[in-house]
């Protein structure tokens, strides 16, 4: 099979459908395909009124029913996949049930499609870099750096005297309590 041959649809049904479901994904509550996800701009021109062209996407992905959290958007094998880290409000931790994600909270994104360039939260990688990672889609984010925690065997280190000094002070709680009860 010669995969310069496959239509796009070829493409999602026998390669990108197989892998999200591979790396956990839930077909039946996580994903929808081809899934319009705007009903187009309103287009005002004097007293006439009519609406864009809907934005469309191959897939998008929920972390819960109507959270959203990813778009997936197919192209040819010769493809770069675009990535949209979607970031959580300012001021607020998370999305929950009282605070859930809301169609405006997804306008940066909406807004960034058309243009597709990267910066901060937008980035591509080539289909080259997905194969080397055995169609693992999981690309963190390059334009954001990793905290670094410090040298892993000096908190190993840390962690052991911090247990200690608990294990000292239990002891001790023991003794106090056991000297109490005998009283």
């Amino acid at each position: 099979m010669n995969k310069k041959d496959l239509t796009e649809r070829d493409i999602c049904t026998k390669f990108i459908t197989p892998n999200i479901e591979k790396a956990g994904w839930d077909v039946q509550s996580q994903i929808r395909e081809e899934v319009y996800f705007t009903k187009g701009r309103i287009i005002v021109r004097g007293k006439l009124v009519t609406r864009g062209k809907a934005k469309r996407a191959d897939y998008i992905l929920y972390y819960k029913p109507n959270i959203p959290i990813a778009l997936i958007e197919a192209k040819d094998n010769n493809q770069e996949i675009w990535y949209y880290e979607h970031r959580v409000p300012e001021g607020q931790k998370a999305y929950s049930m009282t605070r859930p994600i809301r169609f405006e909270h997804m306008k940066p994104c909406i807004d960034w499609w058309d243009t597709r360039e990267e910066n901060e939260v937008a980035w591509k990688v080539t289909i080259d870099e997905i194969k080397a990672r055995n169609y693992n889609l999981d690309f963190k984010n390059p334009h954001v750096v990793d905290e670094d925690h410090g040298d892993p065997a000096e908190l190993l280190a840390k962690l052991e005297q911090s247990e200690a000094e608990t294990a000292k002070l239990r002891d001790k709680l023991k003794a106090i309590l056991k000297e109490a009860l005998l009283r």
